[in-house]
């Protein structure tokens, strides 16, 4: 995403495709995996119980490779500390969990402080280095980590 592959500087931009690839890459050893061990390859479960989890998680998964566009990896990796307050809303909304009051200030203070480390760094992805639109890819770069984050969440409380 950051990186040239071809002469020209030309970047890679389907994020989808990466994640397509991914999920077919390990569909892939799955199926071989499974027939190596002589387990069966028809699901237990309905395919409509994985139908959420999957959509989840591949939305969250294509915002973080899209972030990468627009912030650091550095700033995209620190942002993933921010993931236990979704997964603690998405863990209340759903499955009616009780967390502590030390437990909300925990994760409020962690998220916090990588939220501080982040900010005192460099945030600009390098693919905008060459650019000069201050402050729309941060915008755009925030807003799909927190549909990541909001996806990722999600996906952790349905599993």
């Amino acid at each position: 995403m950051t990186t040239p592959f071809a002469d020209g500087g030309r970047l890679f931009t389907a994020s989808v495709f990466l994640v397509l690839a991914n999920r077919l890459a390990t569909l892939l050893i799955s199926v071989l995996m499974s027939l190596w061990e002589g387990h069966p390859i028809r699901p237990l479960a309905p395919l409509t119980s994985y139908a959420g989890i999957s959509l989840a998680n591949v939305v969250a998964t294509t915002c973080q490779y899209d972030a990468l566009k627009y912030v650091s990896f550095p700033v995209a990796t620190l942002g993933k500390c921010a993931k236990m307050i979704p997964v603690m809303l998405w863990g209340t909304i759903m499955n009616r969990k009780k967390y502590t009051q030390l437990e909300y200030s925990m994760a409020v203070v962690i998220t916090m402080g990588c939220t501080f480390f982040v900010l005192t760094g460099e945030i600009r992805s390098r693919v905008l280095e060459h650019h000069h639109v201050e402050g729309v890819e941060y915008f755009y770069g925030g807003v799909l980590m927190s549909t990541y984050l909001a996806f990722d969440g999600f996906t952790s409380t349905l599993q």
